[in-house]
C-alpha cells in the first residue's frame, strides 16, 4: 500500500507561459518579455493560463524583480543566516519531506500487512465460525427434520383418525338415510293401504247396494220366470197329454208295420206278414208325406 502525499517541495518552473499547466508549489518568473513584471511567483494550486499577479488564490508573489528566494526570506524575516545555510536548510527541508513521505509509505505498508494479516486471521476465524455455524445449522436442521417427521407422523395419525371418524359418520349417515327412506316407504305403504281400505269399504258399500238391488231385480225376474215356467209346465203337460194320445193313435195305426219303401214316386208301407196289407202314401213337392191307412 502506498500513500501519495502529493507535492511537498518547491520546484523551478522557469519563465511563466500561458500555454503551460503548472502544478502547485512551482516557482516561475513572470518575465518582461512575456509582458510580466519580472517578479517571482509560487503557484498555490494546479492551473493553466492564469496570469501571475491577477489571482492571489492561484499565484503567490515570492520575490521582487532581481531578488532570490534567499533575499526574499531574509527581507521578510523568515530566515536568518547565510545563503549557504539557507540552501542547506532548504535541502534539509526537502530531505525531511522526502523522509516523511518514505516513513508514511512504510507505515502504510506496515498497516497494509497488518490489515492483510488481520484479514487472514479474520477469514480463518470466519471460516471456523462458518464451519461451527454450519455444524450447528446441520444439527438444527436434523432436529427440525426429526421434529417435522414426528409432527407429520402425528398429523397422519390424526388424519387417519379423522378418516375413520368420517367413514363412521358416512356409514351412520347412510344408515340414517336408509332408515329414513324405509320409514318414508312404510309411511307411503301405510297411506296406500289406508286408501285401499277406504276404496274397499266404498266398493263394499257400493257392491252391497248393487247386490241388494240386483238380488231384488233377480228375485222379481225369478218370480216372473217361475210364473212363465208354471205356464210352460202346464203347456208341457197338455202337450204331453196330446203326445200321449197321438202316440196311442200312432201305435194303433202302425200295428204290424214292418217297413216302408218308395216305388214309382209312391211311398208304400208294408204291414207285417199277419195282415199282409200294404198301405199307400204320396210325397208332395214340399216333401210332405201323405199316408192313407185302411183301418
Amino acid at each position: 500500500m502506498t500513500i501519495d502525499l502529493g507535492k511537498v517541495a518547491i520546484t523551478a518552473g522557469g519563465n511563466w507561459k500561458n500555454n503551460v499547466t503548472y502544478e502547485a508549489l512551482t516557482l516561475v518568473v513572470f518575465a518582461a518579455l512575456d509582458g510580466g513584471d519580472g517578479c517571482g511567483y509560487i503557484s498555490l494550486k494546479n492551473n493553466l493560463g492564469v496570469t501571475p499577479g491577477t489571482d492571489e488564490t492561484t499565484w503567490k508573489k515570492a520575490a521582487e524583480a532581481g531578488q532570490s528566494i534567499y533575499t526574499l526570506c531574509v527581507a521578510h524575516g523568515t530566515f536568518v543566516g547565510t545563503e549557504e545555510e539557507f540552501v542547506a536548510a532548504y535541502n534539509d527541508a526537502v530531505t525531511a519531506a522526502t523522509n516523511a513521505a518514505s516513513a508514511a509509505n512504510s507505515a502504510a505498508t506496515y498497516a497494509q500487512n497488518t490489515a492483510d494479516t488481520a484479514a487472514a486471521e479474520a477469514a480463518a476465524t470466519a471460516a471456523r465460525a462458518a464451519q461451527a455455524a454450519e455444524a450447528t445449522a446441520a444439527a438444527a436442521a436434523s432436529q427440525a427434520q426429526q421434529t417435522a417427521n414426528e409432527a407429520a407422523a402425528e398429523a397422519r395419525e390424526v388424519s387417519d383418525a379423522m378418516v375413520v371418524r368420517m367413514e363412521t359418520f358416512d356409514e351412520n349417515e347412510e344408515a340414517r338415510q336408509s332408515h329414513e327412506e324405509d320409514r318414508q316407504e312404510a309411511e307411503t305403504a301405510r297411506e296406500t293401504a289406508e286408501e285401499a281400505r277406504a276404496s274397499a269399504e266404498t266398493a263394499r258399500e257400493t257392491a252391497s247396494a248393487e247386490a241388494t238391488a240386483a238380488a231384488t231385480a233377480a228375485a222379481a225376474v225369478a218370480e216372473e220366470k217361475a210364473g212363465d215356467a208354471n205356464d210352460a209346465a202346464a203347456a208341457a203337460s197338455a202337450a204331453a197329454a196330446e203326445a200321449e194320445a197321438a202316440t196311442e193313435q200312432l201305435e194303433q195305426l202302425t200295428t204290424g208295420l214292418i217297413g216302408l219303401k218308395v216305388e214309382d214316386g209312391e211311398l208304400i208301407l208294408v204291414q207285417n206278414a199277419q195282415t199282409g196289407v200294404a198301405q199307400t202314401g204320396s210325397i208332395d213337392d214340399d216333401g210332405m208325406v201323405t199316408i192313407e191307412f185302411t183301418v
